[in-house]
């Protein structure tokens, strides 16, 4: 067969090849069928880009070509046959191949199986299935599974729903964040962004944290999938720590609540964007400004003070510094950062001694 090779750049690859290096176009000039229509192209890739032949003319079979523009890329009896473009392996050759690769033999690191599937060793010596694909005109790659828990048959049953996801124009790769998205809850994600913060923060306060979530965000938000969940879903559950009149709680556990919902677009849970915490920091009350409160002077008035205090809503730790502030007229500064090296409790008159700043 006369034939003649010339090398050629990109503009020569047909649809799905990926390669940017030369390829070589081989245009056949034989028998007289293929005089009268227009030459035949035969483009070749490399590593798994598949060979295809094309070209409009209307000669006898050859191998499964018959008239008509056709892609040629089954092999054949076109110069002594070409690879299949996919399904190249088998169980033995991936046998061979993984036993050089860990003994440092291997003449490559990537054993192609076609159609972007391949397989290869990460650095720690596992075998893991990967699969390159392009879309907008940029190259990606995503793992298809870890051999021999995925095997050759699952791997291509892998590349073959990639392969429809990507004719349909769906880039796989989002189509699996959207899968964890919609399947993640709002407590599963709260519980990693939790432990995220454990070694930042204190104990009572990740404590603290914690409890607020079980008692008033959990039991309303936790079941529900991240993804459906709107600042009309928050709103009810802001709504009813302010009915209890605790404001401040109220603010924080908005704020917490927020920041789930970024930790969540950080992980790929939620799209960028999709944060419905902001808009319920509306429904907060406005703090009012309190103006100097004038000082107690009759015992009845701080006796009512005193009284107010011991039923207000308040934790014990809170409630304990009120009485301290109250019996010790001391400041509220001095008495948050007390230290118990300062108390001398165990004297015949209990002191607390100030130190001077």
């Amino acid at each position: 067969m006369e034939h003649a090779r010339r090398r050629c750049g990109r503009s020569c690859l047909g649809p799905g090849f990926e390669s940017p290096r030369l390829h070589e176009k081989v245009v056949l000039r034989d028998s007289a069928p293929f005089e009268r229509a227009a030459p035949f192209r035969l483009y070749i890739g490399e590593n798994d880009s598949p060979p295809f032949l094309t070209g409009r003319y209307h000669p006898p079979t050859i191998g499964d070509i018959r008239g008509g523009t056709k892609a040629f890329s089954a092999g054949g009896k076109m110069g002594g046959g070409i690879r299949p473009s996919t399904n190249r392996l088998s169980d033995r050759a991936i046998k061979a191949f993984l036993a050089q690769a860990r003994a440092g033999t291997a003449p490559k690191k990537k054993l192609f199986d076609g159609g972007g599937l391949y397989l290869t060793l990460t650095p720690a010596g596992t075998a893991v299935w990967r699969l390159k694909y392009r879309i907008g005109g940029k190259e990606r790659l995503v793992a298809a599974g870890v051999h021999p828990e995925v095997g050759l048959a699952d791997a291509r049953a892998k590349r073959d729903t990639i392969r429809a996801q990507l004719r349909d124009g769906v880039d796989p790769i989002v189509a699996r964040v959207n899968r964890e998205a919609s399947a993640t809850t709002f407590a599963e994600v709260a519980a990693q962004w939790l432990e995220t913060r454990k070694g930042d923060w204190s104990g009572i306060h990740f404590e603290k944290t914690q409890q607020a979530f079980n008692r008033d965000v959990l039991p309303k938000l936790g079941n529900l999938r991240v993804s459906d969940i709107t600042p009309a879903v928050i709103a009810p559950v802001i709504e009813a720590i302010v009915k209890r009149g605790s404001l401040e709680t109220a603010s924080k556990v908005l704020q917490n609540v927020g920041a789930v919902f970024r930790f969540a677009e950080g992980k790929g849970f939620s799209r960028g964007g999709s944060n419905p915490a902001p808009a319920v920091r509306e429904l907060l009350p406005r703090k009012r400004s309190h103006s100097q409160r004038p000082a107690l002077l009759k015992f009845d008035a701080l006796a009512d003070l005193l009284r107010r205090a011991e039923g207000a809503p308040i934790s014990p730790a809170v409630r304990i510094c009120h009485r301290l502030i109250a019996y010790t007229a001391a400041r509220i500064g001095n008495a948050i950062t007390a230290d118990w090296r300062e108390l001398d409790l165990d004297s015949e008159t209990p002191t607390w001694t100030i130190p001077t700043v």
